[in-house]
């Protein structure tokens, strides 16, 4: 087999550890997806593809940080999207930063914040993965649409939670539309223990024996997700776990709510909640 400058380039990096193996394994994957469907004939090609390895990589190497790890803090990013009710659980995340702490005896800190995805701050911050969420029909705007696909093939993760639990509401629909507006030819598939890799941690976090937990109105939908590649890209829960955050001030004091969850219930929903988010920061971890 021919040996591209491409690959010339690429050993000597992974071999004398310029960068970060992980990163490097998990940008080489990214890349060969991209493009796949591309011809490879000449050193033109091969510049183009090595540059867009270094943007990967460069995207990307904040997020294996063991001092950022070993301070258990995880700051997370609410999209702001143009259509829709993005904000339709003002209170979830604040709700399940103190539940969490709560539960961690102090030791975990989340960190709050939202992101516009028709900007470039998308980039500038460069978030490990950015929280979905809705009740209604949306549409996407072209800038969106780009950003969002630019974003998660340079690495980046999409968790979609629906606000209303079950399928065929009117958020669920625009989901499936609209994502396959951003990623065509790909589909949500329900997740399995080799789906992508290191699927297999996803129920297997900091809390363990969670599993899938209700959400909403006692809902279990199974967790659905895009692939690019073995690597996540989207992953989507359909419980409603933001509506469960929204409704409780704390794990320990609830103030209004669902009355079938248990106090059992509400509180794994947030253990599991907080395993998503413990894996979405790790999955490029060996």
């Amino acid at each position: 087999m021919r040996t591209s400058l491409f690959q010339q380039i690429l050993l000597p990096i992974i071999v004398f550890g310029i960068l970060h193996n992980s990163l490097a394994e998990n940008a080489k994957s990214n890349l060969q997806n991209t493009a796949a469907n591309q011809p490879q004939t000449n050193g033109v090609d091969d510049a183009i593809k090595y540059k867009r390895l270094k943007n990967i990589v460069e995207f990307q190497k904040e997020w294996v940080n063991p001092r950022k790890r070993q301070s258990q803090r995880f700051p997370i990013y609410q999209a702001i999207y143009r259509s829709g009710d993005w904000n339709c659980n003002s209170n979830a995340f604040k709700n399940f930063a103190v539940a969490v702490s709560n539960l961690t005896q102090g030791k975990v800190r989340l960190t709050c914040d939202t992101i516009d995805i028709s900007t470039d701050k998308l980039f500038r911050r460069k978030p490990s993965f950015i929280y979905f969420t809705g009740n209604n029909d949306f549409s996407f705007q072209e800038s969106e649409i780009k950003n969002l696909k630019d974003y998660l093939y340079l690495g980046g993760t999409v968790w979609i939670d629906s606000a209303t639990p079950g399928q065929n509401t009117p958020f669920d629909i625009a989901v499936r539309r609209e994502f396959t507006r951003v990623l065509p030819n790909r589909e949500f598939k329900q997740v399995a223990s080799n789906s992508f890799r290191n699927a297999n941690r996803l129920y297997d976090g900091h809390f363990k024996g969670v599993g899938l937990c209700p959400g909403a109105k006692g809902s279990t939908e199974p967790i659905k997700a895009i692939t690019i590649g073995d690597e996540l890209g989207v992953i989507y829960t359909l419980n409603g776990y933001g509506t469960t955050w929204e409704m409780f001030s704390s794990i320990d004091n609830p103030n209004a709510g669902d009355k079938s969850l248990t106090q059992e219930a509400i509180t794994n929903s947030v253990k599991f909640g907080f395993n998503i988010v413990q894996f979405l920061f790790t999955r490029y971890d060996r």
